[in-house]
């Protein structure tokens, strides 16, 4: 890896910007070395990568997601909810 920019932040935590091979990187870095963010920027586009104990989202109107495939997995339980209908369509659905 080509050399790394390093910038502290407030509460001990770095931002490093740095090539590597025929990417970009930008990470964020938690006081014990942790990655908690990190951006590759590649040929064929940004990938971004976040890890903690919580993800939150909020949206005033919606949370829109377009992709090809899309997964998600847990340990523990999954919960759908809705205040109003909840919509599920696919050319084939399985259940158990």
């Amino acid at each position: 890896m080509a050399a790394v920019t390093t910038f502290d932040l407030p509460h001990g935590r770095t931002l490093a910007l740095a090539p590597d091979g025929d990417e970009d990187l930008v990470e964020i870095r938690s006081a014990s070395g942790a990655v908690e963010i990190r951006l590759r920027v590649t040929e064929e586009g940004p990938i971004l990568e976040v890890e903690g104990v919580r993800l939150s989202l909020r949206a005033a109107r919606s949370v829109d997601v377009e992709c090809e495939e899309f997964n998600v997995s847990a340990d523990g339980d999954i919960t759908l909810a809705g205040g109003g209908d909840v919509r599920v369509t696919g050319e084939t659905i399985h259940l158990n």
